[in-house]
């Protein structure tokens, strides 16, 4: 019993503090968030920014937020373009980005990382 509780705590601990952290940043932001087809969608703007990365870094998919945002990542751009864009035309050829880019990211990898984790705890407990 002691071990499902700590599986389950390792899978929702991380979404709990995360919905914490957004959740009390959001009333510090003092600009108008992103909104599309009628639901605010992020708390970052829709607006070009040079000191922070916004929607228009995303949706236009220019080298916009390569030029002003990703400086450290310049001599990888010819691997991360590629990881990047690629990711992006795969959601776009979905019916759906926006459920697809959830799926794979907010839900399958990180069930494949707590699968990750929980499976070394195992071999762990199995090994002590």
């Amino acid at each position: 019993m002691k071990k499902a509780i700590r599986n389950i705590s390792i899978l929702l601990l991380p979404f709990l503090l995360m919905v914490i952290v957004h959740e009390s940043v959001r009333p510090t932001i003092k600009e108008k968030p992103y909104s599309r087809k009628g639901f605010t969608t992020a708390m970052n703007s829709l607006s070009k920014s040079k000191k922070k990365c916004s929607w228009i870094c995303h949706n236009q998919t220019t080298a916009f937020c390569e030029v002003y945002h990703s400086h450290h990542l310049k001599p990888y751009f010819k691997i991360t373009d590629i990881v990047y864009f690629g990711f992006i035309s795969l959601f776009y050829s979905t019916e759906s980005y926006g459920l697809a880019n959830i799926l794979l990211f907010c839900v399958l990898s990180l069930l494949f990382v707590w699968y990750c984790i929980i499976k070394s705890l195992y071999i762990q407990d199995v090994s002590s």
